[in-house]
């Protein structure tokens, strides 16, 4: 389970380096509902580090387990979170709406000449006429 931590860990410390959201979803397979394993901990320990949040708080697996996450940066706040019992698979489905966090679009106007059309020897004159 070592491993686990640190290649999240080595992950997580390549996505820091960017100015983006990041979502992580899906079956971690680490029982996340005792926060007093040692596992549920360093995990919980990571996820600060980076300033993470995981939104499940509810049992996901056929077993009672929360065994699946939704992981973003804390500065996102995700809305209608619905955790549907287990049907077909033994985990349940995740829905969740999560904001896309985006600056808004900068749009510039400006004016370009055609230099193509340029007459030169007209510019040429015109500059020693000055």
């Amino acid at each position: 389970m070592q491993a686990f931590f640190d290649e999240f860990t080595t992950l997580l410390e390549q996505f820091a380096l960017y100015n983006t959201q990041i979502v992580i979803a899906g079956d971690l397979n680490l029982c996340l509902k005792d926060m007093s394993s040692s596992d549920a901990s360093n995990f919980q320990v990571i996820a600060d580090q980076f300033g993470l949040i995981q939104h499940i708080a509810g049992p996901t697996h056929q077993g009672g387990g929360w065994l699946d996450v939704i992981i973003t940066r804390d500065d996102c706040v995700p809305t209608d979170l619905c955790i549907h019992p287990p049907t077909i698979s033994n985990h349940g489905i995740v829905e969740i709406t999560i904001p896309f966090l985006h600056d808004a679009p900068f749009y510039l106007d400006r004016q370009v000449r055609g230099w193509r059309n340029l007459d030169r020897e007209a510019f040429r004159l015109a500059l020693l006429d000055v």
